[in-house]
């Protein structure tokens, strides 16, 4: 077969196009995460941590570099958060654009968060135009295994309502798990992960009330519309005077379509006696409604014998 000197000029500049592409995507995705000096005590969990968190950015930078799934196979990433992490990458697209990331770390009673990352959020739905730049936030349980990827989500002035100014290392550790609980909450609704909502609805021993199912019911309808978005605002987490590991979280939730809009307060309350699995004891819902005309619930209303 004889081949023109000008097709084979053609073929070589697609091939050197082609694998400077390549190139590119993969030096974009060289991240490298580290610690500061300061953080993790133990030096081997330290090393397997920043190697595991390195391999995640990597992992979504590439996948975000070419525009495909998320590959999370040889992560140390438990199965639920690889879950709900494709789940949320199936909505939006994100990428960490610093080559080095250095964090210290935050210690809960659950493991380590890793918090601050910056990211860039990107979505061609016109609803999540108000994502940009934002922080990631990764999880990790006290042996460096990945348990949780979300977008920090939340004002500043929120973050700060739940973190407060606590100097007492309990209460620091507890507030870090309610924090996490509020970012996970809000990426459900980013992803629009009706089950994952639908089972922080039902926790709790007090959990029937009719409100709450009439909640389950309008937002079931309205998830699945293009328009649908939340607005979660005014958190406030209170500690109980006695008992100290008992929490209420309060928030105000806003649900919005094109045509509707229906506001509404949800309670939690937790537990921590067991710090490493927390209960919630109770969780309410009232409509805006229902606030204004019998106040919003607090710890106060609760008896806790």
């Amino acid at each position: 077969m004889i081949i023109s000197m000008f097709t084979l000029y053609s073929l070589l500049r697609i091939l050197i196009v082609s694998t400077f592409l390549l190139t590119s995507s993969f030096i974009k995705a060289n991240i490298i995460f580290s610690f500061s000096s300061s953080t993790v005590e133990d030096k081997a969990c330290k090393l397997y941590m920043k190697n595991n968190i390195s391999s995640l950015l990597n992992k979504i930078n590439r996948a975000d570099s070419i525009n495909s799934e998320l590959i999370l196979n040889d992560l140390d990433m438990t199965k639920s958060a690889k879950k709900r992490l494709k789940t949320l990458w199936d909505y939006i697209h994100f990428s960490c654009d610093k080559s080095i990331n250095i964090s210290e770390y935050l210690k809960d009673c659950q493991g380590y968060q890793i918090r601050e990352i910056p990211i860039i959020i990107k979505s061609s739905d016109s609803i999540y135009t108000y994502l940009t730049d934002k922080k990631l936030t990764v999880s990790l349980d006290s042996h460096g295994s990945i348990t949780g990827v979300r977008p920090s989500l939340l004002s500043h002035e929120n973050t700060l309502n739940i973190l407060s100014d606590s100097t007492e290392i309990d209460d620091i550790s507890q507030r870090r798990v309610l924090l996490k609980f509020m970012e996970d909450y809000e990426s459900f609704f980013l992803c629009r992960d009706y089950e994952s909502i639908c089972e922080i609805y039902n926790l709790g021993i007090e959990n029937s009330n009719s409100n709450k199912q009439e909640l389950k019911k309008c937002l079931n309808y309205l998830i699945n519309r293009k328009s649908f978005r939340t607005i979660i605002d005014s958190v406030s987490l209170n500690r109980h005077g006695l008992h100290r590991n008992i929490y209420g979280l309060t928030f105000h939730q806003l649900f919005v379509t094109d045509s509707y809009k229906e506001g509404g307060w949800l309670f939690f309350l937790w537990d921590f006696e067991d710090s490493e699995k927390p209960t919630i004891h109770i969780s309410r819902w009232q409509s805006d409604t229902d606030a204004s005309i019998n106040g919003i619930y607090t710890l106060e209303d609760f008896y806790i014998p």
